[in-house]
């Protein structure tokens, strides 16, 4: 318990060393090796997967796996950075690197070179006794850019020799690798807020300027008018009635009934007129008896005077 408490103040008291100097934690993050991907039978040099923040310094890995027996010793390998990312380098312009755990215990000499045109940092070890094993041949810092465009920045590896302590060949294959870096977003976390749908509400609106119906209009009729100075005007019937006639200087109506046998003439808004109703009956027959008789007469004494 005693030597947890002690381990903790320990871890403590770097961090507060590290903020007093301005040096912040790493925020680097080493995918761990997909074994599904080696290939068996030969020594698999894997390049990392790394997750870093913008602007951060980052060692980046490149492993061994299936490093048998014998082992290997001499090598000559170059690491390939994408264009944006910068390796750290020293005082004399050889690049910040150094040997991981596997090429330590072999006990390599190691000799760094940088290429700027290439974009490569060299690696060329050799030695005399070799060490199998799996896990970390060596690592190189690299700085990851302030204001990247993009989030994946590709490390690509490239061997030119890989053999045993008598730098007799070795079977190798290489893995690419890469860092990923976490891109700020510009305006912080976004929320997308989606405004529920109404459906509009239609109100049937009746005008109230609506014209208004018009009646049908009755032309009325005009009664032909009769004058004054025309004779009048008799209409035999043929059914016995006695004929009507009617005389008037304005418009005149003339009704006929045929109730009774009888006809009426009825004149109405005359200035001056008269109405004649002969009625049909024992008296109505005599008045025409009488006046055929004076016809027949009046036609028989014109023919004799025209004999003599």
């Amino acid at each position: 318990m005693k030597s947890m408490m002690t381990k903790i103040a320990a871890t403590a008291c770097s961090i507060a060393a590290l903020c007093v100097l301005g040096v912040s934690a790493s925020a680097q993050t080493n995918e761990p090796i997909d074994e599904a991907k080696l290939t068996a039978g030969k020594v698999n040099i894997v390049a990392g997967i790394v997750e870093a923040e913008c602007g951060e310094v980052v060692q980046f890995p490149i492993y061994v796996y299936n490093n048998k027996e014998p082992g290997f010793a001499a090598s000559n390998i170059r690491l390939t950075l994408d264009e944006e990312l910068k390796p750290l380098l020293k005082t004399n312009g050889k690049p910040d690197a150094k040997l991981g755990e596997v090429a330590l215990e072999s006990e390599l000499s190691s000799e760094w070179d940088y290429n700027e045109a290439e974009r490569t940092v060299a690696l060329t070890t050799s030695g005399e006794k070799a060490t199998p094993g799996n896990g970390v041949f060596y690592t190189v810092k690299v700085t990851v850019p302030e204001n990247p465009d993009r989030e994946k920045f590709p490390v690509r590896l490239v061997v030119d020799s890989f053999g045993d302590p008598a730098k007799n060949p070795v079977d190798y294959v290489t893995i690419d690798g890469y860092i990923h870096v976490f891109l700020p977003h510009p305006e912080g976390p976004q929320t997308t807020t989606t405004a529920p749908t109404t459906a509009p509400t239609t109100v049937s609106t009746t005008d109230s300027t609506a014209a208004p119906t018009t009646a049908p209009t009755t032309v009325p009729t005009t009664v032909p008018t009769t004058d004054s100075t025309a004779a009048p005007t008799t209409a035999p019937t043929a059914s016995g009635n006695a004929a009507v006639t009617t005389t008037s200087k304005q418009a005149a109506v003339t009704t006929t009934s045929a109730k009774a046998g009888a006809a009426v003439t009825t004149t109405k808004a005359g200035t001056s007129g008269s109405a004649t109703a002969a009625k049909t009956g024992d008296a109505g027959v005599g008045v025409a008896a009488a006046g055929l008789l004076l016809a027949a007469g009046t036609a028989a004494a014109v023919t004799r005077k025209k004999k003599d």
